[in-house]
């Protein structure tokens, strides 16, 4: 059988998707391609000349409405079944179910649902109870609960990217992304982690990591397919396990030999440093989040002190690596200077690049719920409120444009000290503005910087991404043409 995955832009290559490709061609010798919707001049022209038998969505939330309105779309026009899988599909199961634009819904891990909903499929079997999957069936929905998780990570194959790499400005972009693991031992509020481990729970080993031997294979198997200049690994935090680290370096300093940035923590372990700095890294993002105690500790549940972000900060730039730290502001309950004392403590850590983003309340989080529940969120606020756009603080509070202020001004700010006396007082009390907003635009040149991305393919690759590369707005061509022909 043949599935087409249709990704709304290529802003990610979707790693899943990868993975389920390579799977099922393995499993079952099924086909697959991919189509990056904001790259085709007509969908349904084009789902018509590759005639996939199934096609598939993977969803993250905040693009959940452009997969909604298009999978309604081929569902009213064509026979041809739909199925969508990803985080959304998780943590909102009956969201989408309601929504009437899939036939098949796959919660959790995809590659066995999907390979085995393929081969029922493809020999006329019955589909309706394969674990991780709700399959509507004559108007009635057969929920099937997770399945158990695959335990050993290095069965599976390495993710076949070559079908995003059709695409040129995704095939030449310097930098790749990988994934060591699954699953994070941490309890983050605002993050999806302990969200996956309730789902989870029972269905076996939730923490899993490939062994560093299968890691420089998939390596390898994309430099036999595309340039690569660099790395980045994507794993919520990268290398916590020691043995494990010293493993990983020792073979890609002798082996891959690329320089490669990651995912730290700011209490990250001083032996961990050490280490990452012999495999290659050149770079860390590290979460900073807040420099309010009483935010981290009490809302967000990241337990360092600030004594600890300091020293860690430090160590990295002693050793030569970079520091991209990662920051929120509009949290719930946050107050004014609570969000000032983020932009110091930035400042005190001397990182190199400095990332702020507003809260965004996902409404299956902790956080959010802690929210509605004391009143800085409607109690009634659900998933159809979500609006993923970059500076929408959603949170009730009376800094609101003081908050878009902020992050608009955020780098600048923790380099130059604007927010420092009269004159950071007039800029933070000053109406949000289209100034503001070019500057705070500017902070994609950071990630040049930060990831040493090669021009030319990285100005390709941002154009063909989020269309302007001074801009917050994603997606090379507006998605509202779903629905039209």
């Amino acid at each position: 059988m043949k599935i087409l995955f249709i990704i709304e832009n290529g802003l990610q290559e979707s790693l899943g998707v990868a993975s389920i490709i390579a799977y099922i061609s393995r499993t079952g010798g099924h086909t697959a391609d991919v189509v990056l919707y904001s790259h085709v001049k007509d969908i349904f022209d084009y789902i018509k000349t590759t005639k996939p038998d199934i096609i598939g969505f993977s969803i993250v939330t905040g693009s959940h409405r452009f997969a909604y309105s298009l999978g309604k779309k081929i569902r009213s026009e064509s026979v041809i079944p739909t199925i969508a899988g990803g985080p959304h599909a998780t943590y909102y199961p009956e969201h989408m179910a309601e929504s009437g634009a899939f036939d098949y819904i796959c919660r959790g891990e995809g590659e066995v649902p999907l390979a085995t909903l393929l081969n029922s499929l493809s020999k006329g079997e019955n589909v309706t109870d394969i674990a991780g999957l709700w399959i509507n069936f004559s108007g009635t929905w057969h929920k099937n609960p997770i399945g158990h998780l695959l335990e050993d990570l290095d069965s599976l194959p390495f993710p076949d990217r070559s079908l995003f790499f059709k695409y040129p400005f995704l095939k030449n972009m310097s930098l790749k992304r990988l994934i060591t693991e699954i699953g994070c031992p941490y309890p983050c509020t605002f993050c999806h982690a302990p969200l996956y481990k309730q789902e989870m729970l029972g269905k076996g080993r939730l923490h899993r990591q490939k062994s560093p031997q299968y890691v420089i294979g998939e390596i390898e198997s994309i430099q036999g397919i595309a340039p690569l200049n660099s790395i980045h690994f994507s794993d919520d935090t990268f290398g916590h396990d020691l043995k494990w680290l010293k493993e990983f370096a020792n073979i890609y300093k002798d082996t891959i030999k690329l320089p490669f940035t990651c995912n730290a923590r700011a209490d990250t372990n001083m032996e961990a440093i050490g280490l990452l700095k012999s495999a290659g890294c050149v770079g860390v993002q590290i979460g900073l989040e807040s420099g309010s105690k009483r935010i981290r500790e009490e809302l967000l549940k990241k337990y360092w002190t600030q004594e600890q972000a300091v020293e860690v900060c430090r160590a990295f730039k002693k050793v030569g690596i970079k520091l991209m730290a990662t920051n929120m502001i509009g949290l719930p309950s946050e107050t004014l200077e609570e969000a000032l004392s983020t932009i110091q403590l930035n400042a005190t850590c001397g990182v190199d690049f400095a990332r702020c983003n507003v809260f965004l309340p996902h409404p299956a989080l902790q956080l959010t719920k802690w929210a509605q529940e004391n009143g800085y969120i409607d109690k009634n606020y659900s998933i159809d409120d979500f609006d993923a756009a970059p500076l929408n603080p959603i949170v009730k509070t009376p800094h609101r444009e003081q908050f878009i202020n902020i992050a608009n001004l955020f780098s600048l700010s923790v380099k130059k000290g604007l927010m420092k006396g009269p004159f950071g007082k007039l800029l933070l009390n000053s109406k949000p503005n289209n100034l503001y907003n070019f500057i705070g635009s500017l902070n994609l040149m950071q990630e040049f910087r930060f990831f040493n991305l090669k021009l030319l393919p990285a100005l390709d690759y941002f154009r063909n991404t989020i269309g302007n590369p001074l801009g917050f707005k994603y997606g090379a061509w507006p998605t509202d043409r779903v629905g039209k022909k």
